[in-house]
């Protein structure tokens, strides 16, 4: 990512290493390196982070992905250069229940439905018109 010195990146991490059994705490404190990292070589930079999604085949961990979100969102507030997009959760969802149409066979990846969604919500912080 740095050599390119982009003006925005998107990151999305960390759902793997929670299905994994890492912890909420350890995987906030690996975004911390992220940023540190990222915000020392370029300071101006806007990061704009997805929440971790809620997955079908996950169902069993969301409290911990909600968890760990709730980490990141609040690391996010204490930085202006940073936004927290919770809509990458949420959408996903109808009230309680995840929407198993947005997803794959595999019930862990995300249709093109789904990532339509997404696009459509990252839209307007990547400059896109839609």
């Amino acid at each position: 990512v740095l050599k390119y010195k982009p003006k925005k990146v998107v990151f999305f991490c960390g759902g793997n290493d929670i299905a994994r059994g890492k912890s909420s705490e350890r995987v906030a404190e690996d975004f911390d390196t992220f940023t540190k990292l990222l915000f020392k070589q370029l300071p101006k930079t806007e990061l704009i982070v997805l929440a971790l999604k809620p997955a079908p085949i996950r169902w069993g961990i969301v409290d911990k992905v909600r968890e760990t979100n709730d980490l990141l969102r609040a690391k996010a507030k204490k930085d202006k250069r940073v936004t927290f997009l919770d809509g990458s959760f949420d959408l996903l969802l109808d009230g309680d229940k995840i929407r198993e149409e947005l997803f794959i066979e595999d019930r862990l990846h995300m249709n093109d439905d789904g990532y339509k969604l997404w696009s459509d919500m990252l839209a307007p912080h990547l400059g896109i018109k839609r």
